[in-house]
């Protein structure tokens, strides 16, 4: 039998009478103070095996990857997973932000964009159309639910992913984007 290896997340809920604006989790760091109610994610990610040999191999490469979701929690589990397994994150909220900050290049620009397609200001499809324009070079992977963007995504020059995708389907899409071997991507 094979061991899977387990992600851990530790979260502490926001108690009823905290500020509504804030997040209503808040992923806690080893060596935080975990008093109050903490919780216990467990996220399946794959061989134990494969997750080793996946880090040892993605923390030589060090790709940027940018997580464009409106959504906190899915965009604080991509980063994590996927620092995990070696690649440098870049967090953002929204379409207009990942394109401003693209366009800007005072930092160093991702390698792959994982984009959800609904968010606020700007959708991911626009988004990803502005970037491609503006930097071709850059890979965008699309996330959905909605299936009826994925001919027009595809068009545009992106990859898409239906959501849900299993943490084994996210990174054999980032693979692929960046020219690897999407069969050798388990996680």
């Amino acid at each position: 039998m094979a061991s899977k290896a387990v992600l851990v997340l530790l979260y502490r809920e926001a108690s009823a009478g905290a500020d509504s604006s804030s997040a209503d989790t808040q992923l806690l760091a080893p060596g935080d103070e975990y008093g109050g109610k903490e919780r216990v994610r467990r996220v399946v990610v794959g061989n134990a095996a494969k997750v080793a040999e996946r880090l040892e191999t993605d923390q030589k490469i060090r790709k940027r990857i940018a997580i464009v979701d409106d959504d906190f929690h899915l965009r604080t589990t991509y980063s994590f997973v996927l620092e995990h397994l070696g690649y440098k994150t870049l967090i953002a909220s929204d379409g207009d932000e990942i394109v401003n900050r693209v366009l800007d290049a005072k930092e160093a620009v991702p390698d792959v964009i994982l984009m959800d397609y609904r968010m606020p200001k700007m959708n991911g499809l626009e988004a990803a159309k502005t970037i491609l324009r503006n930097r071709p070079d850059i890979k965008i992977i699309i996330s959905t639910a909605d299936d009826s963007v994925r001919q027009e995504a595809i068009s545009a020059g992106t990859t898409f992913l239906q959501k849900p995708f299993s943490l084994e389907e996210l990174a054999s899409a980032i693979r692929e984007s960046l020219g690897g071997d999407a069969s050798s991507a388990d996680p």
